[in-house]
């Protein structure tokens, strides 16, 4: 369950409770990209540059787009033409770590989410790459999600990471320079059979999830904290949740 559309920018989910389903734990997630989104957030005189994405300079096979964005007001957009013989592509441009590597004790439970649509699209894919934590050594490539294309209205993209385990300690020199602790992340868009075809992306998250609650109705969660999404464990079918916010208002 993705929180950010749910919650007021300044609260925090406090409590959780279970009114109709089988659940039997929940967990709890944190994003670790911080920039997944294609919004402007920065000061400078440059307006709705994605500064943090590796758009084309030349806006010719990449480019925010400003219609149609799945939340806020700008989208990623890829385009390519049935002439067109490559794929367009476009880097987060920042190297995501996982949580814990400072410390040496790495929590590698990581899913990727983000959402994507299609008009008269090519073939769509997401590749990332695990590389450690500092330095450049890569531990190998994945495609992780593909989509025909087409059109198609706003998808979910929930995909989770086999991230490498580390090496024994007794291997490494640097345990952030000799072990996967990291992922990078592509789009990438294939021309169409056809015309012009337009893949836009938006609202990505590198999800780094925390140890299970197993459910004592309801779960009381301190505030503030930035875990902004939950993950459910229990017997299919309909589940109803009733989720309480609680903003954090320091007084003066």
């Amino acid at each position: 369950v993705d929180l950010r559309g749910l919650a007021p920018s300044d609260a925090s989910l406090y409590q959780v409770q279970v009114s109709a389903g089988d659940v039997s734990q929940l967990r709890l997630g944190r994003d670790l990209m911080g920039f997944g989104e294609a919004e402007d957030w920065d000061m400078d005189s440059n307006e709705q540059d994605l500064n943090r994405w590796g758009v084309s300079t030349t806006g010719k096979t990449s480019f925010p787009c400003y219609q149609g964005a799945y939340r806020g007001i700008t989208g990623i957009c890829l385009e390519r033409s049935h002439r067109n013989r490559e794929v367009a592509v476009v880097p987060f441009r920042h190297r995501i770590r996982v949580f814990g590597d400072a410390l040496d004790r790495p929590q590698k439970d990581l899913t990727m989410v983000g959402y994507v649509r299609g008009e008269n699209a090519g073939p769509i894919e997401l590749k990332v790459r695990y590389r450690a934590s500092e330095g450049e050594q890569g531990f190998g490539d994945r495609t992780v999600f593909t989509h025909p294309g087409h059109t198609f209205d706003w998808e979910r993209i929930v995909v989770d990471l086999a991230m490498p385990e580390d090496k024994p300690k007794e291997q490494v020199a640097n345990p952030k320079r000799d072990n996967p602790r990291a992922v990078m992340l592509w789009l990438r868009h294939y021309p169409p059979q056809e015309g012009k075809g337009l893949a836009m992306f938006d609202d990505f998250a590198c999800v780094s999830w925390e140890k299970p609650h197993y459910l004592n109705n309801p779960i009381q969660l301190s505030v503030p904290h930035a875990l902004d999404f939950l993950r459910l464990t229990g017997t299919p079918g309909l589940v109803k949740l009733h989720l309480t916010f609680r903003a954090f208002q320091p007084q003066s």
